[in-house]
């Protein structure tokens, strides 16, 4: 059973338990929403793959399909994004799913030196440039996954309408690891979308039917030096953008360092509302 089947589950599970009254709603009124949907991180640091793609790039389908196939994977402490830059959108097909922001941050890895150039399909894990992707790469992410995470990470979503929702992100350092900075981090708090299919009508993919899971719809950026020494949740408000599907959204939250150099924590909640 997919993790969205389990949390639907679950929410029905509280609703039956909580007897008739709670599953018979008066005439005229609206049922109560579910539970809200919530994560931890576990102990161990997960894996962060950042894959910077383009509709209107003819190399990028054999990434985004192994994106894709990381997400339906076994392996749930690979947590996988898509963010479509717009440096392509000159060629004759503007991808819908593109923003500067990505282009932001795919150039300030390069500034940092963290990766020579941009360039599509470039793929990061854990903020290091990552080209074992073609291969099976199960050495380099076990490598990236040694040892315990500096912090944890506590999300709960809740549906504030049908079309919007909000996110509370409690961060707070794990005893027993490895000391880390927690002066200068801050919190990225993504909203996603997986299933998408887009066909090009003009570019070096047209006609292609092109297939997308993880595509980052949305985002949040915080320091949040302050929130973890004071032990105060973060709260993210996202409007769910026109036409997206929640069955298919979920909400990827990460913090990293101010310089780039360090993912500390990665986890992946679907919505379950």
């Amino acid at each position: 059973m997919g993790n969205r089947s389990v949390l639907r589950a679950v929410a029905l599970l509280t609703l039956l338990l909580a007897g008739p009254g709670a599953l018979l709603a008066a005439p005229g009124s609206v049922l109560a929403a579910p539970v809200a949907c919530q994560v931890a991180s576990p102990a161990k640091k997960n894996t962060l793959v950042e894959l910077f793609t383009s509709d209107g790039c003819d190399s990028c389908p054999p990434a985004n399909k192994w994106l894709s196939g990381v997400v339906r994977g076994a392996d749930k402490s690979v947590i996988p994004v898509s963010m479509h830059v717009t440096y392509w959108n000159h060629l004759g097909w503007k991808d819908g799913y593109s923003n500067t922001y990505f282009d932001d941050r795919q150039d300030s890895y390069a500034r940092h030196a963290l990766s020579k150039f941009s360039y599509t399909p470039e793929l990061f894990l854990n903020a290091r440039e990552y080209r074992g992707w073609r291969g099976e790469g199960a050495a380099d992410i076990a490598k990236a996954q040694k040892g315990l995470a500096p912090v944890s990470i506590k999300l709960v979503a809740r549906q504030a309408d049908a079309r919007s929702l909000s996110v509370d992100a409690s961060i707070a350092p794990v005893e027993g690891a490895a000391a880390a900075d927690l002066a200068a981090i801050r919190l990225y708090v993504l909203l996603y979308e997986d299933d998408l299919a887009e066909k090009p009508n003009a570019g070096e993919l047209k006609n292609v039917v092109l297939r997308h899971d993880h595509v980052v719809r949305d985002w949040k950026v915080a320091d949040v030096s302050e929130a973890v020494r004071s032990g105060k949740p973060v709260t993210s408000a996202f409007s769910l953008p026109p036409q997206s599907n929640p069955k298919k959204m979920g909400v990827v939250a990460f913090v990293q360092t101010a310089d780039l150099k360090s993912i500390h924590q990665v986890v992946d909640l679907p919505l379950c509302f």
